[in-house]
């Protein structure tokens, strides 16, 4: 894990502090990088990456599967497991450049995949706990160890380390979870004020342009828990005839989660933040919402205020943790940029290649 946070910082170095249009690395079938994996077929593409299929050398193929086997027996515990794990890392000359590959296990079905299996993308409560519990655990590991916020947690982030048998989706309560795609991670020492994360998930620092650190990963996996549980989003921000969808988020949050103490507690924080007159207009949000309902009532609409459900929410639903007030020091930040990745994947042994397009800084 410590590896992984070096390299995170690495990639991190090699950007200039303006964003550019990442050019990836241009591949074919058959092409051999390292000397050592075989790309077989492109299994996918995003904004900042495409997805290969690859296969190692077979005369390799020995010495890596006892490394990786020794890697998952890892006497720390199984905790290190819920990070893509780096097995290997080289530079790739494409047209463009060097990119920096990073070798990864191959893995299993996301929970976006398992979610469209369900009639309204509703898990059952085993399998969320399941999931959070070592998504939480994964979260630890980057936090404490690796010092970085992942700031892009989502359902298609979230892999199940294999794929179960059977149609019932209540089977991966026995496969382990795995945490994916730091492409738009932030290490220690970098740029946290700037805008992160999926606009529905976005705590009130961060819509507010505070300082922010990694509470913001928490409040992720709070807003997604809630969706795994109901099938629907906890926030759904959305514009209107006189303010705009984060002004709607902020009312939102404020009226579901925050009650008059939080309110004058917080309010001094968020003077700090880089758009407080956004929504504020001196100790008032300028958007209000027009009623007001506990999380707990929120949950009963939907048939989950359960005693089991209540017993693990309730210790977490103090405004203290959730909105990261600890945040109240700054800390001092540069402006770097980590963006543009081609990831690699193979499949004898699972590994995945994980290229990192990169620019040099002049």
């Amino acid at each position: 894990m410590r590896a992984l946070g070096r390299l995170i910082a690495r990639a991190a170095a090699v950007f200039k502090k303006e964003p550019r249009t990442p050019s990836h690395l241009h591949i074919e079938p058959k092409r051999v990088l390292n000397s050592r994996y075989e790309i077989l077929e492109q299994i996918g593409s995003g904004q900042h990456s495409t997805v290969w299929l690859a296969e190692e050398s077979t005369s390799l193929q020995h010495t890596s599967e006892g490394r990786h086997q020794e890697d998952r027996l890892s006497p720390d515990g199984s905790s290190r497991g819920r990070l893509l794990h780096l097995y290997d890392h080289f530079l790739a000359r494409g047209d463009h450049g060097d990119h920096l590959c990073l070798v990864s296990a191959a893995l299993g079905p996301s929970v976006l995949d398992i979610r469209s299996r369900t009639r309204n993308g509703a898990l059952s409560a085993p399998l969320v706990q399941h999931i959070t519990r070592q998504l939480l655990q994964g979260l630890e590991i980057l936090h404490e160890k690796c010092k970085t916020v992942h700031t892009d947690i989502k359902f298609d982030n979230i892999l199940f380390a294999s794929y179960a048998e059977g149609p019932d989706v209540n089977t991966y309560c026995a496969v382990d979870s795995v945490l994916i795609d730091f492409g738009t991670a932030i290490p220690e020492g970098t740029d946290h004020n700037r805008l992160i994360q999926p606009e529905a998930l976005r705590p009130p620092e961060v819509l507010l342009g505070c300082t922010w650190d990694v509470k913001v990963d928490i409040w992720n996996v709070g807003c997604i828990i809630f969706e795994l549980l109901t099938g629907q989003r906890l926030f759904k921000p959305r514009a209107g005839p006189s303010w705009s969808s984060e002004q709607y988020h902020m009312a939102r949050i404020y009226s579901t989660l925050l009650d008059d103490n939080d309110r004058r507690r917080l309010l001094e924080f968020f003077r700090h933040g880089a758009k407080f007159a956004t929504f504020f207009d001196g100790d008032n949000l300028r958007v209000k919402a027009t009623e007001r309902e506990s999380i707990q009532v929120i949950l009963g609409h939907y048939g989950i205020c359960t005693p089991e459900l209540r017993a693990c929410s309730d210790p977490q639903l103090d405004s203290e943790t959730r909105l990261g007030v600890a945040v109240l020091s700054p800390v001092t930040v540069s402006n770097i940029i980590i963006s543009g990745f081609v990831i690699l994947c193979s499949t004898s042994p699972s590994l995945v290649v994980l290229a990192v397009d990169v620019e040099q800084s002049d």
